[in-house]
C-alpha cells in the first residue's frame, strides 16, 4: 500500500511539471517564430511558477525574449515592456546564477554571456544616437549601461561616458539643470589614465578638474603621466607647463618651458598656447611668446588679437593698481606707463579689424581701447558694427 501512495505521488509531481515545461517550451517556440507577445505571457508565467521558477533555462529565455522585444521595430512590440532591455540584462544574470553552463545553439543567442554583450553593445548604439543629437545627459545614461554590463570593461564606453559628461556639465543651464556629472566624470577618466588609455584629451581634462578642485598633487601626476604616455606630444608638453606654473613649481616649469622653445622652434600654435598659459603668471615670455608665433606666421589671427588682449589687459591692471597710489608723481608715472600699454595694443586689434571686420571681440576691445583714448566718434563706429552683429 506504502508503495502505491508512493508511486501516485510522484505522479503527481510529474504531471505538475510537464504542466508546467510546456511554458518553457512554448516560449522556446514562440521566440523562434517572432511571436514575441505569445513568448513573454508563456515565460512569465513559467519565471513565477514553483516548479520553473528556479531553472537557469527559464531565466535565459526570459532574457532572450525582453532583449528581442527591446530590439523590434514594431512600437507595439516595445510596448509590452518599456524597460525590457533594463529587465533582460536582469535575467541574463540571473541565469548564470543558478548554471554558468546554460545554452541552447538554436537561438542566435545561444547563451546569457553573449546575450549580455548585446545588450551592451545595444546601448552602445542608444548612447550614440543620442550623442548626435546633442542629448548629453540621455547619450551619458546609455554609455555608462553600457560599461556597468560589459566584463571586462570596455574602455571606450567610458571614454564616451566621460565625453558626454563634460558636455553636459559644459552646456547644462544651471538654473534649471540641478544634476552635474562632474563626479561620475572625474571617475571614469581616473580610470582610463590608471589603464593607460591612449587619448590626450583625457589626461588634460583631469587634470584642469584637479585644478578646479585645487588639488595639487594630483594634477601634476596627472600631468607627469600624460608625459610618460605622450612623450612626443607638444600638447602634452604644455598641458605639463600649465599645471607646473599653476602649481608653483615654477623652476621646474622654466626648464620645461625653455625645452619646448627650442623643440618646437617652427611651430606658431606652439607659441600661441605657450603665450596664453602665460599670460596670467609671466607677462614677459607670454608677449615673447605671442610674438613668436606671429613671427612665424604674420597673419595668425588669433596671436595677434591674444598679444593686444595682452597689452590692453596690462594698461587696465597698471591703471587700476594706480588709482590706490597717493602721490601725485608716482600716480602720474603708473598713468603713463599704463598709456604705453594701450598704444602698443590698438595696432594688434586693429589689425584683426583689418582681417576680420566682422569679430564681436575685435570690435569690443577696439570700442574699449577709443573709449580709453576718448576717441567717441570712433566708439560710435564700433557701436554701430557691433549692434548689426547683435542683430
Amino acid at each position: 500500500m506504502k508503495k502505491i501512495k508512493l508511486l501516485l505521488a510522484i505522479s503527481v509531481v510529474a504531471g505538475t511539471l510537464s504542466a508546467q515545461n510546456p511554458k518553457v517550451n512554448n516560449a522556446f517556440n514562440y521566440l523562434r517564430k517572432g511571436n514575441l507577445s505569445k513568448a513573454k505571457d508563456a515565460i512569465d508565467e513559467a519565471s513565477e511558477h514553483q516548479d520553473t521558477k528556479d531553472a537557469a533555462k527559464t531565466w535565459f529565455y526570459k532574457g532572450n525574449i525582453y532583449l528581442a522585444i527591446s530590439a523590434s521595430a514594431d512600437p507595439e512590440v516595445n510596448g509590452l515592456d518599456t524597460a525590457a532591455l533594463e529587465k533582460s540584462y536582469e535575467y541574463y544574470q540571473k541565469s548564470i546564477t543558478i548554471d554558468k553552463e546554460i545554452s541552447n545553439d538554436m537561438l542566435n543567442i545561444s547563451n546569457p554571456f553573449d546575450g549580455i554583450k548585446m545588450v551592451a553593445n545595444i546601448w552602445f548604439i542608444k548612447g550614440r544616437k543620442y550623442f548626435d543629437e546633442k542629448n548629453f545627459y540621455r547619450a551619458y545614461y546609455c554609455y555608462n549601461k553600457s560599461y556597468e554590463y560589459t566584463n571586462p570593461k570596455d574602455d571606450n564606453a567610458a571614454y564616451m561616458a566621460a565625453i558626454c559628461g563634460i558636455n553636459y556639465d559644459n552646456t547644462r543651464d544651471m538654473k534649471k539643470d540641478t544634476i552635474s556629472l562632474a563626479k561620475e566624470t572625474k571617475s571614469y577618466l581616473v580610470g582610463l589614465t590608471n589603464r593607460g588609455f591612449k587619448d590626450e584629451f583625457i589626461y588634460s581634462t583631469l587634470a584642469n578638474l584637479y585644478m578646479t578642485d585645487k588639488d595639487t598633487t594630483k594634477a601634476v601626476s596627472v600631468a607627469n603621466k600624460a608625459e610618460k604616455q605622450f612623450p612626443d606630444s607638444s600638447n602634452t608638453l604644455l598641458l605639463k607647463l600649465s599645471v607646473y606654473y599653476w602649481a608653483g613649481k615654477t623652476a621646474d616649469a622654466n626648464v620645461l618651458r625653455e625645452t619646448i622653445k627650442g623643440k618646437y622652434t617652427k611651430n606658431p600654435l606652439v607659441f600661441f598656447n605657450m603665450g596664453n598659459i602665460l599670460e596670467k603668471t609671466n607677462f614677459e615670455e607670454s608677449e615673447k611668446a605671442f610674438l613668436m608665433a606671429i613671427d612665424l606666421n604674420p597673419t595668425y589671427f588669433d596671436a595677434i588679437f591674444n598679444l593686444g588682449a595682452l597689452y590692453f589687459n596690462k594698461y587696465v591692471d597698471i591703471k587700476k593698481n594706480a588709482s590706490n597710489i597717493k602721490d601725485d608723481a608716482e600716480y602720474t608715472k603708473a598713468i603713463e606707463k599704463s598709456k604705453e600699454y594701450i598704444t602698443k595694443a590698438r595696432p594688434y586689434v586693429e589689425k584683426c579689424y583689418a582681417m576680420n571686420a566682422q569679430d564681436y571681440n575685435t570690435l569690443f576691445m577696439l570700442k574699449l581701447i577709443y573709449a580709453n583714448s576718448n576717441e567717441l566718434e570712433k566708439v560710435k563706429e564700433m557701436d554701430a558694427l557691433l549692434l548689426k552683429i547683435k542683430k
